[in-house]
């Protein structure tokens, strides 16, 4: 109970901080967005690679552990070297920026794979009833990387030693963000069931006569 009060603390004194870093993020989001349009330069291609080649292909595994998993180890990395570039000011910043930037030509390669997140209207009552819990769970990641995101922004600042920061990480990131994703994967993995069993809409091609 120590621990979380004290770490609970450690979160409270770098608020400010997680507002700054939230507005920042959103602005590199945005922007990336807006650049993700421009499919020829160099860093959308390389990130077009990577969703392509790993982020799509992990959605789309049958194991819902496996998929929660990988989900975990990707969004774990990046917002732990946020908070660990967050030593230096200037390093958690432009930290910030740059995954704002990647987050906003991801989604903008993704928007373009209809298959990712396959989200039917449509489904068995099971299949909705997984989705909404998934999707339930997974709301943990948002507070999650706001407190990764003030960290990595407030840590010097607020003169925050090594060991009252990754306490705090281990506290109030780690397992929230274990549990979203398996909420991300039950949602996701509930989602492309529906999908590939729905029946297929008939096209022009489909129909007989005038």
């Amino acid at each position: 109970m120590n621990a979380v009060t004290e770490t609970f603390g450690v979160l409270v004194s770098v608020w400010r901080s997680m507002l700054m870093a939230t507005g920042l993020l959103m602005i590199a989001l945005v922007a990336g967005l807006m650049i993700g349009r421009e499919r020829t330069l160099l860093p959308i291609r390389v990130l077009s690679w990577w969703v392509h080649g790993f982020v799509a292909p992990m959605l789309a595994w049958r194991s819902g552990a496996f998929r929660a998993g990988a989900i975990f180890a990707n969004n774990m990395l990046i917002l732990v070297a946020l908070v660990a570039a967050g030593a230096w000011p200037i390093a958690g910043i432009v930290g910030i920026a740059i995954v704002g930037l990647s987050m906003g030509i991801a989604l903008g390669v993704l928007a373009g794979l209809p298959e990712a997140f396959a989200v039917p209207g449509e489904g068995s009552p099971r299949l909705r009833w997984r989705m909404r819990i998934g999707i339930l769970l997974n709301l943990l990641e948002p507070p999650a990387i706001v407190a990764a995101l003030g960290l990595a922004l407030g840590r010097a600042p607020a003169h925050l030693a090594s060991a009252q920061v990754w306490s705090a990480v281990a506290v109030w990131i780690v397992a929230p963000m274990a549990v979203a994703a398996c909420g991300e994967s039950l949602w996701i993995g509930a989602g492309r069931a529906a999908h590939h069993s729905a029946p297929s809409r008939p096209t022009n091609s489909d129909k007989v006569g005038p």
